[in-house]
């Protein structure tokens, strides 16, 4: 970024003295700004099943992102901030997003890292999607988090992630069932089956649990143990399949306790550094509900990626993905023994982007979502254009 020092001996004192004497300056020097214009047509933007409402907006995009290391610490961090104004609202909608993470190697065999990742948006009646529920009102996501890394030996890494997670909707009215905090411990032992590292394998432990402080009989705490293996095919497939096993304890005594077995297949190409295809398949995963009639709901979600370059300046992504939820937990809160209601969710995502100069890219995005639920109002389908210009510097 302009502070690059050249690889002769003369040059070197000069170039030690800078680094001491400004040392603000090359911080700034190494952060790299991106800056981004966008012009969308979405044709639904209050996610509606009836009485639909198109509007055409402006999108502006500021993003920081600084990488750093010296000897055996490594420092990152990102922001990324959006202003969005639609026209015939009149209305303008602030985001940001970021996350830090600084990373540390002691001793040879061991390193730790502590970091965090926080989202936020601006309370508005255009509607966002959150979990299982679609909301038109803001919220703020914090989310901290350690992870421990050992090489007990060449083959074999033992690997604890601590995290947390506060969900807060700034809606006094409305927040009772979205609120919560959520703690989770995971313990993964990986070894290497083979001494190439081409298969291997993992077991694991994880715990979780989730406090709803306006809403008890919604907390839960859930005990899964997991194990699977990845296995290389050099130059053409990696293809990772892992099965858990899953015990959700409710607080309440009245509410029912569950027994969970989900799985996960997936596998990425490397035969190529020009495509790269990705399909994964995840197969009754529990989440919390942010609704107050149920506890938990299933998740089984389908995803395809494709990423490819056309030629230097050129690429072009697809992605698609369809996600069936399953909603069957007991309903104390609501007086009902049992409920069933299923969501479909499916979207498809293309881009192409063309690099113009050294600074600047130009996009274009298509965006496609297809919600079918039992839930009344819920359901909808939305098509957004958009056309962007974004620097790099």
């Amino acid at each position: 970024m302009g502070n690059a020092a050249e690889n002769n001996t003369s040059a070197t004192p000069a170039v030690v003295a800078t680094t001491n004497t400004k040392p603000f300056l090359n911080f700034l020097q190494a952060i790299e700004y991106t800056s981004r214009l966008s012009l969308q047509f979405d044709d639904n933007i209050f996610l509606t099943e009836d009485l639909e409402d198109s509007d055409v907006k402006e999108i502006f995009t500021q993003g920081l992102e600084y990488n750093g290391s010296e000897g055996d610490n490594f420092f990152h961090w990102a922001y990324v901030g959006d202003y969005d104004y639609y026209d015939q609202e009149s209305l303008g909608v602030l985001s940001h997003s970021a996350n830090v993470l600084y990373s540390y190697r002691p001793v040879d065999h061991f390193s730790f890292g502590i970091g965090s990742n926080y989202y936020w948006l601006s309370d508005s009646r255009i509607t966002a999607a959150i979990g299982d529920r679609l909301l038109a009102l803001g919220y703020a996501q914090a989310s901290p988090y350690l992870e421990f890394k050992y090489e007990l030996n060449p083959r074999t890494t033992l690997q604890t992630d601590l995290k947390y997670q506060k969900l807060d909707a700034r809606n006094g009215t409305n927040d009772d069932y979205i609120d919560n905090k959520r703690l989770t411990a995971i313990q993964q032992l990986n070894y290497s089956l083979t001494e190439d590292d081409l298969l291997v394998s993992f077991f694991g432990y994880q715990y979780d649990q989730i406090a709803f402080p306006q809403i008890s009989e919604k907390s839960a705490a859930s005990n899964r143990v997991y194990l699977g293996a990845t296995q290389k095919f050099p130059g053409v497939v990696d293809m990772t399949y892992g099965i858990g096993f899953e015990q959700v304890d409710m607080d309440d005594e009245a509410n029912s306790d569950d027994h969970n077995v989900d799985q996960y297949v997936g596998f990425e190409t490397t035969f190529s550094v020009y495509t790269k295809f990705k399909a994964s398949y995840s197969h009754n995963y529990k989440h919390p509900s942010l609704r107050r009639e149920y506890t938990q709901y299933a998740s089984n979600l389908f995803k395809i990626n494709l990423d490819h370059t056309l030629d230097p300046k050129t690429s072009i992504l697809w992605n698609y993905s369809y996600e069936k939820q399953g909603f069957s937990s007991a309903d104390i809160l609501a007086g009902q023994t049992s409920e069933g209601k299923k969501t479909d969710i499916q979207t498809i995502g293309l881009t192409l982007n063309r690099k113009l100069n050294p600074l600047l890219t130009l996009g274009l995005n298509y965006d496609y979502t297809k919600r079918d639920t039992e839930f009344v109002g819920e359901g909808y389908t939305d098509n957004r254009y958009t056309i962007n210009l974004t620097a790099r510097y």
